[in-house]
């Protein structure tokens, strides 16, 4: 009997092995929520050197990226009942996040189905890839039936909110976690130098006890910090009066916008299978889709002009949102399609092609040529409601383009955590390795007058680029660059502009290069544009210098 007891003893304490591992896990991601916003940005970017690489890659590229997604999605589960417990003392929070998660509390039917809505379109991509590998037939079956649950999904959810117009994402948004102040530990050597903050107030550290006295505020910073404790009207109302019911020709606009997508697939399905038609150049399937969602929008506005007080105007913040953001939407209807086939696939081509063997923007013309075969070959690449689930290399910063704005997956616009903020971290960070300070041969070359006009003359021309100056440093072995002066698109990240270097250099790929910026390793995932407003020289150039492994000096 004791050895009987002792195996029932035993096999409680393996049984709740796992809860206790979840309960663990679940900890340490609410205390680390910052660095888990990070390892997800990390594993974001291993999409952008998969394509390509080998065979098949475009789906091992979504595979990692629908991965990705469903990891966060599960992230941001346990960060919200973390949250749960503090919001009576977060004084401010988003009207999308305050209306979603008020549904999400008090329907766990809503939860579930927002939940499986959100599987669905984080996976939709890598289906349709691993439907395509048993035939175009069932390819377009898989689609019309991830439409049609998508669909019943946005149906049932509108229902539970008592016929409100939809939002996207239908989860609240992942916000920071307000983590508790520490005191640090400053482990460096008295100093007596001074650092000055932007708006020029100093920051002293003092000799004996090496404590740092904060700058004084701006009055900018008294003004935001004012302006954040205002409340709105929207502020003070209750969480399901910030989207208005619909009913009558509202609804109908509603229940047209939700079904749009079944219908179009649908419909490109028919069309594009049938051996005397056009295929995916016919117009029907295209002109069917634009119609619905036109006229599912002109009817909400007549709904809205004719019961709503005021109008447009009296539409709150969340509502004006969602208008705006269903408005850009129907852009995206040139990537769709025939008009696809016909009209935009000819023009990006062209475009690309302008673009090779140009510095820096040659890069922009492989990318659209990396998703040239996505757009033409796969239907979720451009499709569906609620921001357009992006292929699987996700879009740099720099691969916008005047008239053209890639697709983005949910998941990127949806967790601020996940994706770089220069206003949450310094645009520099000083690191162990350091160069020996330099001085700039271009500035030895050219007088400080004529830099600083020639800088004034390319930012009043080009407003969206920055004025860059790259030099080897001097007992470097590495290669030297044969152009110095480069106009950087001011939202390229650093480690785009690293890419660009090596490949002007030629270096390659087992070998490592390091750039500085006053002699600090700037972070990989900083914009350009915050360098250069946080170090920027007084001529208006911002000074990069370059180098290998083998020229960093001692530490300090």
């Amino acid at each position: 009997m004791e050895q009987l007891k002792h195996a029932a003893d035993h096999t409680k304490v393996v049984v709740r092995l796992p809860e206790k591992w979840l309960n663990m896990y679940s900890d340490f991601i609410t205390k680390n929520a910052g660095a888990v916003g990070q390892v997800e940005g990390a594993l974001r970017s291993i999409a952008y050197i998969i394509p390509g690489r080998f065979r098949e890659s475009e789906l091992a590229s979504e595979s990692l990226n629908s991965s990705v997604q469903l990891l966060s999605l599960y992230h941001d589960s346990l960060l919200t009942r973390a949250l749960a417990h503090s919001l009576q003392q977060k004084q401010h929070q988003s009207p999308h996040n305050r209306y979603t998660r008020y549904y999400c509390s008090r329907s766990p039917t809503y939860r579930r189905t927002a939940t499986m809505l959100q599987v669905v379109q984080y996976t939709e991509l890598l289906l349709e890839m691993m439907a395509k590998r048993r035939g175009e037939k069932t390819r377009w079956r898989v689609v019309v039936l991830l439409e049609a649950i998508k669909a019943l999904c946005r149906l049932v959810l509108m229902r539970l909110t008592n016929s409100r117009p939809l939002l996207s994402p239908p989860l609240p948004e992942r916000e920071p976690m307000e983590e508790k102040a520490e005191e640090e530990t400053i482990h460096s050597p008295p100093s007596e130098t001074t650092t000055f903050s932007e708006a020029g107030s100093e920051q002293w550290t003092m000799p004996r006890t090496s404590l740092t006295l904060p700058p004084l505020p701006t009055s900018n910073d008294i003004s935001s910090y004012l302006m954040s404790k205002v409340l709105t009207a929207d502020d003070i109302k209750p969480p399901k009066a910030l989207l208005h019911r619909v009913s009558g020709i509202g609804e109908a606009a509603e229940i047209m916008y939700i079904l749009r997508p079944v219908i179009y697939a649908a419909a490109m399905s028919y069309w594009s299978q049938r051996d005397e038609g056009k295929r995916k150049a016919d117009w029907r399937p295209w002109l069917l889709g634009i119609s619905i969602e036109y006229a599912a929008r002109q009817l909400a506005k007549k709904d809205l002009e004719s019961r709503r007080p005021g109008g447009a105007r009296g539409l709150t913040q969340l509502e004006k949102e969602e208008l705006k953001r269903r408005g850009w939407a129907l852009s995206w209807w040139a990537m769709r399609g025939t008009f696809y086939e016909n009209v935009t696939k000819g023009m990006i081509q062209g475009f690309a092609k302008k673009l090779q063997n140009k510095p820096l923007l040659d890069m922009v013309g492989n990318l659209l040529q990396d998703y040239e075969y996505l757009w033409d070959d796969f239907y979720f690449s451009t499709s569906t409601i609620g921001g357009v689930a992006v292929p699987s290399c996700p879009t740099p910063p720099s691969a916008s383009l005047p008239g053209i704005t890639f697709p983005r997956h949910p998941a990127f616009t949806n967790h601020p955590l996940s994706t770089y903020n220069p206003s949450s971290q310094p645009a520099c960070t000083r690191t162990t390795p350091s160069t020996n300070k330099m001085r700039s041969k271009f500035k030895d070359e050219h007088p400080f007058e004529k830099r600083k006009a020639e800088a004034e003359r390319i930012r009043s021309k080009y407003s969206d680029r920055i004025p860059v100056i790259c030099e080897k440093v001097e007992k470097s072995d590495i290669a030297t660059i044969d152009k110095k002066k480069y106009l950087v698109p001011a939202d390229l990240t650093v480690g785009q502009f690293v890419y660009v270097i090596r490949k002007r250099i030629k270096l390659s790929p087992e070998k490592a290069i390091f750039i500085f910026v006053d002699e600090v390793l700037p972070p990989t995932a900083a914009l350009m544009s915050s360098i250069y407003e946080e170090h920027k020289d007084e001529d208006g150039f911002l000074y990069i210098t370059y180098s290998g492994e083998n020229t960093f000096g001692e530490s300090s």
